[in-house]
């Protein structure tokens, strides 16, 4: 229903990971991670349901802004989720065309309130987690986290989402046929491989760490 519904309106997405077995696995295992993929996957929507940049949107901006927040604070490892956010909100805003008039500044505006305060929020009132996010070793930290090799979790990440939700994944890639489509599956793209690389560069991933990509696998389904 979820999957159905979110064409029509965005927030329909949230209902598809609700009831997606990728997002209720790691629950069965005792992960309480689930608790940030309502936020991660409200902050998505907010994106995807910008529309107008005719005139500046501060209310959205500053809840994307607060959700990012509450993601950095609630699980460390979220914050590959937010570098792919980044990677996908930059081209869906630049290259969106409806109602835009070529307002490249009030994009530049949005993204700036939406991305630059969490991190700065971050810095000024929890100064040692932010030294631990941007300057700890995590190479040396996570090194006996780290088996598989590059290669190898892109492998486990197809194993463990199955051969036949990559296969719709790829069919929806594959039919595209308007700008809105290839918009939006080439920017939930570069989102899943920004996070995943990031990701797989640190560390193998856990059940529990597949929440990160949810939401790009669901909604490309």
């Amino acid at each position: 229903i979820g999957l159905a519904w979110h064409k029509q309106h965005p927030t329909g997405i949230c209902a598809g990971c609700l009831f997606f077995s990728v997002y209720l696995l790691p629950v069965l295992s005792g992960y309480i991670d689930i608790a940030s993929c309502p936020v991660l996957v409200t902050a998505y929507c907010l994106v995807i349901s910008r529309r107008d940049f005719n005139k500046l949107d501060i209310k959205r901006d500053v809840l994307i802004s607060l959700l990012i927040i509450a993601l950095l604070l609630m699980r460390r490892y979220f914050a590959y989720a937010i570098v792919g956010g980044a990677a996908f909100i930059v081209p869906y805003w630049l290259i969106e065309k409806r109602g835009t008039r070529n307002r490249a500044g009030i994009k530049l505006i949005d993204m700036g309130i939406s991305i630059i305060p969490p991190f700065a929020i971050l810095f000024l009132a929890f100064p040692l987690m932010f030294r631990r996010y941007f300057f700890n070793n995590y190479d040396k930290a996570y090194s006996a986290y780290s088996s598989l090799g590059f290669l190898g979790n892109w492998v486990l990440l197809v194993r463990h989402f199955g051969i036949l939700i990559t296969v719709f994944v790829l069919i929806s890639i594959v039919v595209c046929r308007n700008f809105e489509q290839i918009k939006i599956t080439v920017c939930l793209l570069l989102s899943t491989i920004v996070t995943a690389s990031v990701f797989f560069k640190m560390q193998d991933m856990g059940q529990q760490h597949y929440y990160v990509l949810l939401f790009q696998i669901v909604t490309m389904m």
